[in-house]
């Protein structure tokens, strides 16, 4: 049987994301995503929510273009799949686990950066905007 390596995940940019180039001009677009979560205290019984830091790079001619629009606070979806990284610094043992994005769809962008939101905080424009839309 052959692995499966996939994922899927909405949230939220905590920060404009940041963008470099490898050395042989591959263009790199770092972000993380925060991903929240609601799950009931079975000793309280009351609902507990918690958040979730998820790191993501994409690479590549899209990463430039989405690095001009992506702005903290828009509410993405990214799919792609896991990478795990392993390391040592200072004698510690350290690991990674980020997504390797394939594709973005963007939901929701903050006032002034294209989508706007009516006042019931959902957008009032289509929401199929992806990557696809963005000119490169």
């Amino acid at each position: 049987m052959s692995n499966f390596n996939q994922v899927g995940i909405l949230g939220n940019l905590c920060f404009d994301p940041d963008i470099a180039n490898t050395s042989s001009g591959l263009a790199v677009l770092k972000f993380t995503l925060a991903v929240n979560s609601s799950r009931k205290n079975h000793k309280t019984g009351e609902y507990e929510d918690s958040v979730s830091f998820i790191p993501c790079t994409l690479f590549g001619n899209r990463a430039n273009g989405l690095h001009k629009v992506l702005k903290k606070g828009a509410k993405i979806i990214v799919s792609g799949e896991l990478k795990s990284s392993h390391w040592e610094k200072d004698g510690e043992k350290r690991s990674k686990i980020e997504v390797i994005a394939r594709d973005i769809e963007i939901l929701y962008l903050p006032k002034g950066d294209g989508i706007q939101q009516d006042s019931n905080d959902t957008t009032t424009e289509s929401s199929s905007l992806t990557t696809n839309d963005i000119a490169f």
